[in-house]
């Protein structure tokens, strides 16, 4: 079975399992570009970078169950893995993901109260 750890061969730096030729080039801009947009993000965002037929990278916020990517000359948001939201900052990205989110919190929040007003009621 062949590894999924990267090795370094000169300039490239690639898990024998890939096979893609990864480079340490690539490797090293998707973690520097990872680290800036956590860093441009703020407190509570984290960066990973990883291999898949080459080297990518995402932010992670865990506390809000949000991540971001860098897809081509775009960014793409998920929150909750399931409501996306894309656009050319990160900013309208996440500000996409949380639109599309809203209403089914709305209703979250409609039916919080429904439970809290019934348990009152039955105590």
């Amino acid at each position: 079975m062949r590894s999924w750890l990267p090795q370094r061969r000169g300039p490239i730096y690639c898990a024998p399992a890939c096979g893609g030729g990864c480079t340490y080039v690539a490797f090293a801009k998707a973690t520097k570009t990872a680290a800036k947009l956590a860093a441009r993000l703020g407190r509570g965002w984290e960066a990973e970078v990883f291999e898949n037929l080459g080297w990518h990278f995402n932010v992670n916020n865990k506390s809000m169950d949000l991540n971001v990517s860098l897809c081509n000359t775009s960014y793409m948001a998920i929150l909750a893995e399931q409501y996306a939201g894309f656009g050319k900052m990160p900013e309208r990205a996440i500000a996409g993901a949380i639109h599309k989110a809203k209403p089914t919190l709305a209703e979250m929040c409609r039916i919080d109260a429904a439970i809290k007003s019934y348990q009152a009621r039955t105590r």
